[in-house]
């Protein structure tokens, strides 16, 4: 999914602390692009069980942050794309 570069570091956490939060309750990783790389291209990876919960976890840091940011794609279109669509 596509997230504002400046809105990373919230995913990201004090010292990694919310990628390793999200890790241990979902068992999903969370996969940025480098700094100075310009895509913002968010990938979370993990087994089916966990990944919807993990995407969630990745918005809700983000929109913990910047409450009025609009994301245009719903939680169920990315539960769709992530088992139908070829990414």
């Amino acid at each position: 999914m596509t997230i504002p570069k400046k809105q990373h570091k919230f995913i990201v956490g004090p010292k990694g602390s919310h990628l390793a939060i999200i890790l241990q309750k979902t068992g999903c990783s969370v996969e940025l692009p480098a700094w100075d790389d310009p895509s913002e291209v968010v990938t979370v990876r993990g087994a089916e069980a966990g990944l919807v919960s993990g995407l969630q976890m990745v918005l809700e840091k983000v929109r913990y942050y910047y409450p009025s940011l609009f994301f245009p794609l719903s939680l169920r279109f990315l539960y769709f794309a992530t088992f139908f669509l070829p990414f």
